[in-house]
Formats: C-alpha cells, structure tokens, sequence
C-alpha cells in the first residue's frame, strides 16, 4: 500500500504558497514536473499515481490547482476531476489535463513545459502576465 505523499520541509516554511495536486501515472514524468512546478513556477506541488491517491491528498491538503494525466489507469482525467469537484471546497478548483507524448523532441518538451508553466502562473496570478524561466 502506498503512503501519502508529503510536502517538504522547505515547503512547509512558506504555507501560503498555492498548492498543485498532480496526478500523473507515470512516476518519473509526474515527478519532473512537480520538480519543475516547485523550481520554476515557485508554487508547492504534490504528486499522486492515481485516483484514490489524489483522493486521500485533497481530504487532507487544500489544493488550488489540479493537473490531471488524461490517460490514468481505471479512470479518465476528466472522470477523475468531476469527481474531486464533487468534494466540499473543490468545486471552483480549475484543472489542466495533460497527455504525455513519449515520441516528443526535447525541443518541443521544454517548449511545451514552458508553455504549461505558464498557463500555472496565469491560472493561479493572473495579475503577472509575464513569466520568465531562467
């Protein structure tokens, strides 16, 4: 059984900083792109490998933004996020989904990473319209 992913001790410093849950099947990608979240967009980010996970996550964590794998094991990402805003205090959470491409060119992944990061800081302050990640 697995255990409930938990926010770092840096992170815990800086409570007030917006929390994305990611919910992505593949171990390695979900956790690049919460590493990516957390260096470059400079939000907190959790990830969890499933529905019941991302469940056991928002009972005990206020999340601000989901960013959902469409293709999850048992459930569709959009099945996933009808039933989390169906939870109490989730109903006007936004979401992004996201499907991987595995053929992709490292080109077209940072400039596709660039582009999601983006749509995060615009999401989550929309007030910042530009966002640099150097």
């Amino acid at each position: 059984m697995s255990t409930i992913p938990t926010i770092s001790a840096e992170e815990q410093v800086f409570p007030l900083t917006r929390l994305i849950l990611v919910v992505e099947h593949d171990v390695d990608f979900g956790a690049f792109l919460v590493q990516s979240i957390r260096r470059k967009a400079h939000y907190r980010a959790i990830l969890a490998t499933n529905g019941p996970e991302a469940f056991k996550i928002i009972q005990q964590l206020k999340c601000d933004l989901f960013i959902l794998d469409y293709h999850l094991p048992n459930v569709d990402g959009f099945e996933l996020y009808d039933q989390m805003r169906a939870v109490r205090g989730y109903e006007g959470v936004p979401a992004l989904f996201l499907s991987v491409e595995r053929h992709a060119t490292n080109s077209s992944k940072r400039t596709d990473l660039e582009g999601l990061l983006q749509t995060v800081l615009n999401l989550l302050d929309p007030e910042i319209e530009d966002f640099m990640l150097n």
